[in-house]
């Protein structure tokens, strides 16, 4: 994707992104980076070469059939539900996503709340802010060490699940996948 000389790529970026890739975007000198919540991001239509998204924003036929210029869309994560994909291709834009991008983080998150389930952590602090009194061994959770998951869908996520697993529980896996060839 070219533009002329004179001009930079205009990449219109909707919903909310780290800083640190939004740094990155404003550094470049061939990249002019609209960021929501600027009034403009409404009106990307006209102008936008590209578009960065992650799920929140949906791109429709609709949105396809008034952005001419656009050649672009990058997802952030995965999923691509949230882009009409028929008229992407109708129009000729190209979407890209990035599947590996927050693996890791997903894992942690997952092993975060299968602790905080566990250990009954939102139930006690619920408690705690109304003023109750707690008696420890009255809301003793469950030790998560040793102990068997199962994990559905062996992607990037479940895989790192898995590792994140049995290096901090110790703990087996029990895995179900439906696309997994069948001699693994």
């Amino acid at each position: 994707m070219s533009t002329p000389s004179n001009s930079k790529l205009i990449v219109f970026v909707p919903d909310p992104y780290h800083i640190d890739e939004i740094t990155l975007l404003k550094s470049n000198e061939a990249i002019e980076a609209i960021f929501s919540p600027n009034s403009e991001c409404q009106h990307w239509h006209e102008k936008a070469d590209a578009l960065l998204l992650r799920s929140e924003t949906k791109i429709t036929a609709n949105d396809f059939d008034k952005a001419k210029k656009l050649k672009v869309i990058v997802k952030q994560g995965v999923g691509i539900d949230n882009i009409d994909l028929d008229a992407a291709k109708t129009h000729g834009v190209a979407i890209c996503n990035t599947p590996a991008l927050n693996g890791e983080t997903v894992a942690e998150l997952t092993i975060a709340l299968a602790l905080a389930v566990a250990r009954r952590i939102c139930e006690i602090d619920q408690r705690i802010r109304k003023g109750e009194k707690i008696i420890r061994s009255k809301v003793l959770g469950r030790g998560l060490f040793k102990k068997s998951i199962g994990i559905i869908g062996m992607g990037n996520i479940g895989k790192e699940v898995a590792k994140k697993w049995i290096a901090a529980m110790n703990g087996t896996i029990i895995a179900y996948d439906p696309f997994a060839p069948d001699n693994t």
